[in-house]
C-alpha cells in the first residue's frame, strides 16, 4: 500500500510556504518553528542506512510541550503529575511508524506525533474499532494539515486501515 502523493518544493518556494504558515498556526506554539516538520528522508532498500531516521526523542518532547501536557482527544482528561511537576501524557504516531515503507518521507516528524492520557492511548491501541474510530478521525482532523506540510499524505480511510 502505498498511499503517498509526492510533493517537491524548492528551497525558495519552501521558505515562503513555511513563512505565510507561521502566522497562520502561530497561535498553536509560540515557540514552534516551521522548519523542523519539513519532510525528511528515509532508508529505501539498497540505499544508505544514514538516511534512516531513529524515533525523535525532539519531537516527542516538542509534541508534549505544544499540547500543554494535555490529551489532544480531550484537554480535560486528567492523569497524574510527573516527576517533574508537568501532567503524565504519553506521545503515540497517528500513522503507526510500522508503516514507514509506505511513505518517501519520515513519519516520526512532529507533525505525526499525538499527546494521549493513558486511556486514551490504550483505547487507540486496543479498544474496538467502533470505539476508537472517533478519537482516530479527531486526532487526524487536527493534524492532517502538519501531516501535509511535512510531505505524508493519508486520508482518513487509509489511516483507518493501519488500526484494523
Amino acid at each position: 500500500m502505498n498511499f503517498l502523493k509526492t510533493k517537491t518544493i524548492e528551497e525558495e518556494e519552501y521558505e515562503n510556504y513555511f513563512n505565510g504558515l507561521y502566522d497562520e498556526y502561530s497561535s498553536y506554539d509560540d515557540n514552534f518553528e516551521f522548519d523542523e516538520i519539513s519532510p525528511q528522508e528515509v532508508k529505501r532498500p539498497g540505499e544508505s542506512a544514514s538516511l534512516k531516521r531513529k524515533r525523535s526523542d525532539k519531537q516527542k518532547e516538542r509534541a508534549k510541550r505544544n499540547s500543554s501536557y494535555k490529551c489532544e482527544y480531550d484537554p480535560d482528561h486528567e492523569t497524574f503529575l510527573n516527576e517533574k511537576g508537568d501532567n503524565f501524557i504519553e506521545c503515540h504516531h497517528l500513522i503507526p511508524l510500522s508503516n514507514q515503507d509506505d511513505f518517501d518521507y519520515s513519519i516520526d516528524v512532529f507533525a505525526n506525533i499525538v499527546c494521549l492520557c493513558p486511556l486514551c492511548h490504550r483505547i487507540i491501541h486496543h479498544a474496538a474499532m467502533k470505539t476508537k474510530k472517533n478519537l482516530i478521525k479527531k486526532l487526524y482532523e487536527k493534524r492532517k494539515e502538519f501531516l501535509r506540510d511535512a510531505g505524508v499524505y493519508i486520508d482518513f480511510e487509509d489511516l483507518l486501515k493501519y488500526y484494523k
